[in-house]
């Protein structure tokens, strides 16, 4: 997705939005973090092991991600791709 943050749209990437995705779907957000709800993300993640988060920002609870969800939680700051994928 990618969307901006908005009154409308703060944290309206969520649970009950996100579980009507088909099996194996990848959440992907281009946006800004605030569009997503964190807590209902993982917690879909937890009940759905189907399910996979990419994002080009770091979350705030980037570290709960990775501890609960390693090889389904993949996440890099906005303007590190270059620079990662020129040094060694």
């Amino acid at each position: 997705m990618h969307i901006p943050a908005t009154n409308e749209t703060i944290k309206s990437i969520n649970y009950e939005l996100c579980s009507k995705m088909k099996k194996n779907a990848i959440i992907v957000n281009t946006a800004r973090k605030e569009v997503i709800n964190e807590d209902e993300i993982i917690k879909l993640m937890e009940k759905r092991n189907d399910i996979k988060y990419v994002t080009d920002l770091t979350p705030d609870k980037d570290n709960i991600f990775k501890e609960k969800f390693k090889g389904r939680y993949f996440a890099a700051e906005k303007g590190n791709y270059m620079r990662n994928a020129l040094i060694p």
